[in-house]
């Protein structure tokens, strides 16, 4: 079983993607001086949403990444265990036809 090596990678630029986009609203956000005050304030609480749910949605996969290499780490683990008794059961076979 193989690790991803560069899931990381990529959600952290398709974060920073997210994060530039969300800076990019408030900032249009600000400047436009005939934007509506309870426009400009929906605006930005709905970013303050999104802000919070890509930063939720980042720590639940960052938690699964984790479970997963503990699993790969145990079925590894298993694996060789399995090998190990293997070997020995046919080593005892060997010794066995021998005698």
């Amino acid at each position: 079983m193989t690790e991803p090596t560069h899931t990381h990678a990529r959600t952290h630029a398709n974060t920073d993607g997210v994060e530039h986009t969300l800076a990019s609203l408030v900032s249009i956000t600000e400047r436009r001086g005939n934007l509506r005050s309870d426009l400009r304030k929906d605006i930005l609480e709905e970013v303050s949403s999104l802000r919070n749910y890509f930063g939720h949605t980042q720590s639940n996969l960052e938690a699964k990444t984790a479970a997963y290499k503990e699993l790969a780490r145990e079925a590894k683990e298993s694996k060789e265990e399995i090998q190990r008794l293997r070997d020995t059961e046919n080593q005892n076979e060997t010794c066995s036809a021998i005698s």
